[in-house]
């Protein structure tokens, strides 16, 4: 009978248990017209390929609009995560302090592993990192549809036993 019991609160604790939610991920901008199809459909696209993430692609309106909206966005604590802007919108985001967060930051906090495929290798460290992870970034590398057009300039972490 107790065995009964333990069976029934363990299938109702799996049954109750949370489910691990897609991470959401904000991606502001001010495409129309095609582009903003196009927009859509790439994020429908990648959705579609994986259930980690969704891409929710925002139409902000115009530059200056979106550009609003994020700096209202960014003092009120809930930033997008994603914000497309012009050169000057650009800009503006790097002027101000914590608006915004580099790649090749987020490449070395996440440990990225070195890719002699995508990365050129300008020197190694010894690091807390885990061996051969990008452990800072030169100059940030470029692909396109997939293509290498320029490798990243990486600094690449070793450990020294």
């Amino acid at each position: 009978m107790n065995l009964r019991k333990i069976g029934a609160v363990l299938a109702l604790s799996i049954l109750l248990a949370p489910a691990h939610a897609q991470t959401e991920i904000q991606w502001w901008h001010s495409m129309t017209g095609a582009n903003n199809t196009g927009v859509n459909e790439l994020a429908t696209r990648f959705n579609a390929s994986q259930k980690e993430y969704k891409i929710v692609p925002v139409f902000k309106g115009s530059y200056p609009e979106s550009m609003t909206a994020a700096i209202a966005a960014f003092r009120a604590g809930n930033p997008p995560h994603i914000l497309q802007v012009f050169e000057v919108g650009t800009a503006t985001m790097m002027g101000a302090k914590g608006a915004i967060k580099p790649v090749h930051e987020m490449m070395k906090e996440a440990g990225e592993k070195f890719d002699p495929h995508r990365h050129q290798a300008m020197t190694m460290v010894e690091s807390a990192q885990p061996p051969n992870t990008v452990a800072n970034v030169f100059q940030k590398g470029y692909l396109l549809n997939g293509r290498l057009l320029r490798p990243a300039l990486v600094v690449v972490a070793r450990h020294d036993d």
